[in-house]
């Protein structure tokens, strides 16, 4: 009967891995929505994405999608990063060529806060010339800390594609160039909602979840 072990390993081997419980659903809106379940989690994550679908860089615009993530991680009344390191919850934004990401990792019982934070930014914003100002010599420091390798990527992307390699980075020359009302008016494009996918992965119960979301 020696053979029954190498067997049991031979079945094992043979059953194939369990995904985790997810839905997908696509809401009347057009926002796609995906909960995943991960029982036993500890950390939740919740991501929301701003497809650059009908806002692709330009000479004139170039950068000012990165600043609108500057901005939008204050919220509506300039603190929400502080409210949310109060509960311990961790936000983060980045930009990318084809989507604006904003991500939000805390525990499983703070889906409501969060959801509320998201709720929040899909608000028309309020920039006055001032705030706009303030970020952008913000900006500046991190163009600053830019690394070599970085700013080779950059200029191969434009040299080989033109326009359309221009980085979502932007310039300081670009995004001084931003206004209030051209920013409000980005916003309204990026956070349209068939530009939107939201994410939500941690323990949670899948139903539930999307119907909060909803």
């Amino acid at each position: 009967m020696a053979w029954l072990p190498t067997m049991g390993l031979a079945l094992l081997r043979a059953t194939p891995p369990q995904d985790s419980p997810r839905l997908r659903t696509l809401l009347a809106n057009g926002t796609a929505v995906l909960v995943e379940r991960f029982a036993g989690a500890k950390v939740l994550s919740v991501q929301l994405f701003a497809g650059a679908r009908g806002v692709y860089e330009t000479p004139e615009t170039h950068g000012h999608r990165h600043l609108l993530e500057h901005l939008i991680l204050r919220g509506k009344r300039g603190d929400l990063d502080r409210r949310l390191e109060r509960l311990g919850v961790f936000f983060t934004g980045r930009t990318h060529r084809d989507a604006l990401q904003l991500e939000f990792i805390g525990r499983p019982s703070q889906l409501d806060s969060i959801l509320t934070a998201v709720q929040e930014l899909l608000e028309p914003p309020s920039f006055d010339e001032a705030t706009i100002a303030r970020e952008v010599a913000v900006m500046r420091e991190e163009f600053a800390l830019v690394p070599d390798h970085q700013r080779l990527s950059r200029t191969a992307w434009q040299a080989a594609y033109g326009v359309g390699g221009l980085d979502p980075f932007g310039t300081e020359e670009s995004i001084g160039a931003a206004t209030p009302n051209g920013l409000r008016a980005l916003h309204t494009k990026m956070f349209q909602p068939g530009n939107l996918v939201l994410v939500v992965a941690g323990d949670v119960e899948i139903q539930a979840t999307t119907a909060k979301v909803r």
